[in-house]
């Protein structure tokens, strides 16, 4: 039985053209036409289907008696099957991980505390108030906040000031605190900045006001 190579190599000699030439139709370089009729290597599936419909023969009568390519390609279509469902489990975790960043990434940075004393300018403890200038960047607006008994030191409270994106011009930077609430605050030391990874930044005290 005559390999791939040579049943080429007859096919080309038939239809008398050069090396040069059919490479040329199969837009490949002619040492590659040279190496599969001297049995060096053999073309892909993809060229071995060009190759069928350019001579007009059948894959069968081209492939029949080369056990070497058929296993070739058995081999290589296996591994694309498996190289394909490999592509498809990254593209389903790709996804997943896109959107659980699109659900939890997003309204997390839309909606944000107060991070560092970068974004604040002054504190100010007063008899009754705590009163907080920002220096929020220019596409955030504070929103409220939020207090809370601290874990860490039962005699402070956790202050968390939340923030949102917001581009508008006429924004309060001067947050005023009430500390008039003796239940709350009357055996209180001081009151903790706390970012929303529970890192403390600054703290005030409240107790010598």
């Amino acid at each position: 039985m005559k390999t791939i190579g040579e049943k080429i190599k007859k096919l080309r000699s038939k239809h008398k053209w050069t090396q040069k030439e059919l490479a040329e139709k199969l837009n490949i370089s002619r040492s590659a036409i040279t190496n599969w009729e001297n049995g060096r290597n053999y073309p892909d599936i993809q060229l071995i289907i060009n190759i069928s419909e350019l001579f007009n023969i059948s894959l069968d009568e081209l492939l029949k008696g080369d056990k070497v390519v058929v296993e070739k390609i058995t081999n290589d279509t296996k591994n694309r099957k498996k190289q394909t469902t490999q592509l498809r489990v990254f593209y389903f975790l790709g996804t997943v991980l896109v959107l659980l960043c699109l659900c939890f990434g997003i309204p997390a940075f839309i909606h944000a505390n107060v991070f560092s004393m970068s974004q604040i300018k002054s504190v100010e403890v007063t008899e009754n108030n705590l009163v907080i200038e920002t220096d929020l960047p220019f596409y955030r607006e504070y929103t409220g906040y939020m207090l809370s008994g601290s874990l860490a030191n039962p005699w402070n409270m956790e202050l968390q000031l939340g923030t949102t994106i917001s581009f508008s011009k006429n924004k309060d930077n001067i947050i005023v605190i009430p500390l008039d609430d003796s239940q709350l605050f009357g055996e209180m030391h001081g009151i903790e900045f706390v970012n929303s990874f529970g890192n403390r930044y600054n703290v005030v005290r409240i107790d010598n006001r």
